[in-house]
């Protein structure tokens, strides 16, 4: 699996591209931070594979995103929250919570997952976005590992613990 392959299928504008499978797999992390001057907001996400920030990461068709560990931080409370669709092609999207993870104050907590959460992609249109909220607008931040393989791939992995 190249870069570019992981570029392309991450793009929201990537729509008619054809992706390749590969038996291989890509561990990223992900960062992402609130603003400073808002109370809610989707996190804008970041990456050494990324050319620039994106809302939301796109799972390409056949693959599954599975999320090994979250690292909080911030100077105030902060609710993150890990929010998927089916269908990141509809208007509007139809997001569901599937994480929340709090910062009850300044601070930061770091989760490591025996099971991760594993987010499968049959039509390439899945994806998922983290969202924040806070009491008082703070800078906060947050890292999640993601591991890219096969979809069928995890579901054995899984069977076997």
């Amino acid at each position: 699996m190249n870069a570019m392959w992981l570029l392309k299928s991450m793009s929201p504008y990537s729509h008619n591209v054809k992706y390749e499978v590969s038996e291989m797999e890509e561990l990223l992390t992900i960062r992402g931070e609130t603003d400073g001057s808002s109370t809610t907001g989707t996190v804008p996400l970041y990456s050494d594979l990324f050319y620039e920030p994106v809302n939301y990461f796109r799972i390409p068709k056949g693959m599954a995103a599975k999320i090994w560990f979250k690292k909080v931080s911030g100077e105030g409370e902060t609710l993150f929250t890990l929010q998927y669709t089916y269908d990141c092609t509809a208007s509007p999207i139809d997001w569901k919570d599937i994480q929340r993870e709090k910062l009850s104050a300044k601070g930061e907590i770091s989760i490591e997952k025996r099971r991760p959460v594993i987010l499968r992609s049959l039509t390439g249109n899945e994806a998922f976005q983290i969202i924040w909220s806070q009491t008082t607008p703070a800078k906060a931040y947050i890292e999640i590992g993601v591991e890219i393989e096969r979809a069928s791939k995890a579901t054995k992995k899984l069977k076997r613990q």
